[in-house]
């Protein structure tokens, strides 16, 4: 394969990811006095539209500084196509907002592509955050005021593009109108615009086009059959892949099936012939899709895993590149989670399906990172838990119909349990829980840690007890992860659930609890107030003095704590484990994550680029002041995926911030016993068990977590 054709081959992939088309920006309108930064700057621009983001964002950064006050603006008009394309709306539209304020382009050819992209920019991270208003309660109303916003925006935008295209070429007054009709049709004259697209000659841009048309028309039918024509006319496989995925999900939309198979097969086709994976995906989703309708369960099985094995390939074609999240909330979780939904429901369900569906879990587990950290995640898929004949997995899922727990002992032996509870009613339940226990002056936990244990443990108490359990680890879906499986309490022993199991968290992507002495630590922390973390820490300085005291070795506290001095640290000696005493926050955003330091606030990739400057691998991070949002799926992701990231094999995280004073006393506890017992595992159960018997609220010692 030609070095031309791969980059060819990335550019349908990472073009089909945020399903837009950059408008570049003309370069020609400037001076030749930088002429030669120019041709650097439109190769940039090349690089971008072939996909070759690390080779364009390379060239970028070694331009930076040498730029002409002339050549500036084009500079970073290019680096905010790069971040568009990239997914990266929020940088994406710092730029174009930057340039647009300084009329960017007016004198040349350049300010139409501006309003162009910016308003994809803008429509892109409305998407995102409709997306993530529909999941996070919580945080519904913040996120959707965003969406008006930027739909305000980009009409504005779009309007302004509409006007100006009017003496610019036909295409370009197409786009224009097509922009402002994705915000609302009633916007634009549908029947000139039709007019518009069929003076066009045969080519790809009109069949997309036409596409973008009839997502606007109250008949797309008409529309979408005469984008499949035109894209037969040119035998470009992308416009067909394209043309006829629209029309199999019309057919399937109205329940004509047989014919819906037909141009599934089709978009399969014309994807594979030029590699393009997402297009291989949706096509096999969509046969998946109609042969379960059309009761044909053997052919929907191998449809949904060709669809997966394809999803494996895409994985591997993206690593190395930045992917935006589109791609795992239009695509990815919904086909995988179509795939489990259809497993699970059979008349049986054998060991066979059960272990399969186990693989789907773990590939959406580490799509999830890879959505969370916008880049594919160098993990081994393959190292599954080693599990102990004590030990048990259990995956929990949350799906529409119903919620299931899956038991994987350590004979490779499964044990599905249905729930009879719909996924969303279980998610109310455990956000309310944990509002509950949260609070611990108003809450009235107690219920609600009596009602999720006869959900989630009761089902599975006896099978627990016949094997002899000691060591549960949970495996969870959704908002589940946001929840202490410790603080669940059985009614009839009077007892927590911590009190009688070890109790750990995992993605089952790699990772394990350390069964040795703790030693060689690397203990720091900072106690004073920020302006983003404005509450002081002031038994920071106890906690990291009694824990260095315990098991040796650097204390690194509040001014001496500079990301230099834990960099340095790190990477000259041999530190087994990092305590890390500070303020650190982690959203279901991974832009909104920060973790304080005694000097200043990393971001998630700062830190996360931080530890893996260490010298020697380190088998535990403790976070002993960390807070998650509760209404995300994806926030305790953060704190899993840095551990998996950085080769770390446990985290001990907690999920909100707990009483200053107590974690002083609750990390004593913890590392006396680890000492005593060399277990990880062992060392937190006795923490926690010491909690209960003096009495504590349990909003004081719940809230730690252990992730391996």
């Amino acid at each position: 394969m030609s070095g031309l054709f791969y980059r060819y081959r990335r550019s349908i992939v990472l073009f089909c990811l945020v399903a837009l088309l950059v408008v570049t920006f003309p370069l020609r309108a400037v001076s030749t006095s930088t002429e030669d930064l120019l041709l650097n700057l439109n190769q940039a621009q090349k690089l971008i539209d072939q996909g070759n983001f690390n080779l364009a964002s390379t060239m970028l950064e070694s331009l930076e500084g040498k730029l002409s006050k002339q050549a500036y603006p084009y500079y970073q008009a290019i680096t905010a196509n790069l971040f568009l394309r990239q997914g990266l709306y929020n940088r994406a539209i710092k730029i174009y907002s930057d340039l647009y304020q300084q009329d960017f382009g007016k004198q040349t050819n350049n300010y139409l592509p501006l309003l162009d992209n910016y308003v994809q920019a803008t429509l892109g991270r409305a998407k995102i955050y409709s997306f993530l208003a529909s999941e996070d309660l919580e945080r519904r109303d913040e996120f959707l005021k965003i969406v008006n916003s930027d739909q305000t925006v980009a009409t504005e935008l779009a309007t302004e593009a509409v006007q100006l295209s009017a003496s610019n070429s036909l295409r370009d007054q197409i786009r224009a109108s097509l922009n402002l009709g994705k915000i609302s049709g009633n916007l634009v004259d549908l029947s000139t615009l039709t007019g518009q697209i069929e003076s066009l000659s045969t080519s790809r841009d009109k069949a997309e086009f036409l596409l973008e048309l009839a997502k606007l028309s109250p008949n797309s039918y008409p529309i979408i059959k005469k984008a499949v024509d035109v894209a037969l006319e040119t035998q470009d496989p992308l416009s067909l892949s394209w043309t006829w995925k629209a029309l199999g999900e019309y057919y399937e939309q109205k329940g004509l099936y047989e014919k819906a198979l037909e141009a599934s097969y089709r978009v399969i086709w014309a994807s594979e012939e030029v590699q393009d994976w997402l297009g291989s995906i949706q096509g096999q989703w969509l046969s998946a899709r109609v042969y379960e309708k059309l009761d044909q369960s053997a052919q929907a099985n191998v449809a949904y895993r060709n669809a997966v094995n394809t999803v494996k390939t895409l994985r591997a074609d993206l690593a190395g590149s930045p992917v935006g999240q589109n791609l795992f909330f239009d695509t990815i979780d919904p086909l995988l989670r179509d795939f489990l939904s259809f497993l699970l429901s059979q008349p049986v369900v054998s060991q066979e399906a059960l272990s399969e569906t186990i693989e789907i879990i773990r590939l959406n587990q580490l799509a999830e990172l890879d959505n969370f950290f916008g880049d594919i995640c160098q993990i081994e898929f393959d190292s599954p838990i080693t599990q102990k004949a004590e030990d048990v997995l259990i995956y929990t899922l949350l799906l529409p119909e119903n919620s299931y727990e899956i038991m994987k002992f350590s004979d490779s032996s499964y044990q599905l349990i249905e729930l009879g509870i719909k996924g969303d009613d279980l998610k109310q339940i455990v956000s309310e829980w944990r509002k509950n226990l949260t609070d611990a002056f108003y809450g009235n936990y107690r219920p609600g840690s009596k009602n999720l244990y006869e959900i989630l443990i009761k089902p599975i108490k006896i099978e627990l007890e016949l094997r002899n359990i000691e060591h549960i680890v949970f495996v969870q879906d959704s908002l589940l992860r946001n929840i202490p499986m410790s603080g669940l309490f059985n009614k009839d022993s009077q007892q927590y659930l911590i009190e009688n199991y070890l109790i750990s968290y995992s993605l089952d992507l790699g990772g394990s609890l350390l069964t040795t002495q703790p030693k060689n630590a690397l203990i720091v922390g900072s106690s004073e107030p920020t302006s983003t973390f404005p509450n002081a820490l002031p038994g920071v300085l106890q906690e990291t003095k009694l824990i260095q005291e315990l098991i040796g070795g650097t204390r690194l506290i509040n001014k001496s704590f500079t990301p230099k001095a834990l960099e340095n640290n790190l990477a000259q000696q041999n530190y087994e484990i990092l305590h890390l005493a500070s303020h650190s926050r982690f959203s279901g955003l991974s832009e909104e994550v920060k973790i304080q330091t005694g000097t200043e606030v990393l971001n998630l990739f700062e830190f996360d680029n931080l530890l893996n400057q260490r010298k020697a691998l380190i088998k535990h991070l403790s976070l002993s002041a960390c807070e998650t949002a509760s209404g995300s799926r994806y926030a305790t992701l953060g704190v899993a995926g840095i551990g998996l990231r950085a080769g770390i094999s446990s985290v001990l995280g907690s999920l909100w911030l707990a009483d200053d004073k107590n974690s002083v006393e609750f990390f004593r506890s913890f590392y006396q016993s680890w000492l005593e017992n060399n277990s990880v595992a062992k060392a937190l159960q006795q923490a926690q068990k010491e909690q209960i018997e003096k009495n504590i609220n349990p909003t004081n010692w719940a809230n730690y977590i252990l992730i391996s």
